[in-house]
């Protein structure tokens, strides 16, 4: 998991040691989830996030990737995914977290049949739900604007500026 500062610019960048594969691995085999994995789970993320931290800032937060964006088509309350109308959503903190206390309710194959969801992602959604939570209130965010977009389109912006070689 990457947190990235900057607005024109990377200004500071950190890679954290946490995931949803792996914290699914480690804290929430079964689903549902009991309070006890799911207290687990959310310390072993705020710790991961402990430090180092990015600067202070007011600023925009961007949610990329399969988390946040399912999260998201789940929000909207999609029928089928459509990446137009996820790519832009905000999700505010008491979304992120009242889709763990949802998604940590329900078993793998209940999860699985979230209309927008890829059923692949079934497993791990709660554990990228929790890691997303715990990120957010790292930063300090009220909230995240979710992304269609990704890293690698990131980096490859970057590179065609000249910012990265």
């Amino acid at each position: 998991t990457e947190i990235i500062a900057g607005r024109d610019a990377v200004e500071w960048s950190c890679s954290y040691d946490i995931g949803s594969v792996r914290l699914t691995d480690r804290v929430l085999p079964m689903r549902p989830a009991d309070d006890s994995d799911l207290l687990r789970a959310r310390e072993q993320a705020d710790a991961i996030f402990a430090e180092p931290v990015p600067p202070a800032r007011s600023g925009d937060v961007v949610g990329v990737a399969g988390s946040f964006t399912s999260m998201a088509g789940i929000a909207l309350q999609l029928e089928v995914y459509d990446r137009n109308q996820v790519h832009g959503t905000f999700l505010t903190t008491a979304q992120v977290a009242s889709l763990v206390t949802t998604l940590a309710a329900l078993s793998v194959e209940e999860t699985a049949k979230i209309p927008s969801l890829d059923p692949r992602r079934a497993p791990v959604l709660l554990a990228g739900a929790i890691v997303a939570a715990a990120a957010l209130d790292a930063v300090g965010a009220e909230g995240v604007t979710v992304s269609e977009h990704d890293l690698l389109d990131g980096l490859a912006a970057a590179v065609r500026q000249g910012s990265v070689r």
